[in-house]
């Protein structure tokens, strides 16, 4: 039996990678024998991943609109082999994707799926490991408020935008008040029906003459 002992500074002079490792051993004989190892042990500490998280639903903020929106969340990773398993969790929501070739990250959160999140600040998280188990993660905040606001069909639009949308509204009212009072102008004909028979004497009762028959 036997034992090596290195110190931190040994350790943190190897390279990343696999560590191979001759041995020599001899009895008070003088007999010996030698013994290789390919992979002793692997250095996993001069290039530990990275993760990042891009801005979340626009300005990491959920409303009312977003809920019932479809949502692309992504980011980039550094020393993650791909395919290797990314896991996002916002509040107890929580999603996966894979590292691919590039580095870059992507998930898609459905229509609907925010929706039992109730209102208030989250942090939106995204992890992984490497093969040598070094965690990496991002977190950004998120502001949940789909039960308190509604969306603003104004928002977003530009001044000339918003000019043409008050145009159109004037436009529109005036073309309302100007047929209801062409509607009140106009003559109301009366179309009445009935089934009991409709006389001469009924006629002459219902419109007397003006000059009496002489």
């Amino acid at each position: 039996k036997g034992m090596v002992t290195l110190t931190s500074s040994e350790l943190l002079a190897l390279p990343d990678g696999p560590v191979a490792a001759t041995f020599h051993r001899w009895d008070e004989y003088g007999n010996s024998d030698t013994q290789t190892s390919d992979k002793l042990f692997t250095v996993a500490v001069h290039q530990r991943p990275t993760l990042t998280l891009d801005t979340a639903f626009g300005d990491n903020k959920i409303d009312a609109a977003d809920v019932n929106s479809w949502h692309l969340i992504q980011g980039s990773s550094s020393h993650l082999q791909p395919g290797s398993l990314v896991e996002l969790t916002l509040g107890d929501q929580h999603y996966s994707a894979s590292v691919k070739a590039d580095g870059g990250w992507a998930l898609t959160i459905l229509a609907g799926q925010l929706a039992p999140l109730d209102d208030g600040e989250y942090q939106m998280t995204v992890s992984g490991k490497d093969s040598a188990g070094n965690l990496a993660s991002a977190s950004q905040t998120v502001q949940v408020a789909s039960h308190t606001e509604s969306a603003n069909p104004l928002e977003g639009q530009t001044v000339d935008q918003l000019l043409e949308t008050v145009s159109l509204t004037q436009q529109a009212e005036t073309a309302h008040v100007a047929q209801a009072s062409s509607a009140a102008a106009a003559p109301q004909e009366s179309h009445l029906f009935s089934d009991i028979p409709y006389t001469l004497a009924d006629h002459l009762l219902q419109h007397p003459a003006a000059h009496p028959l002489v």
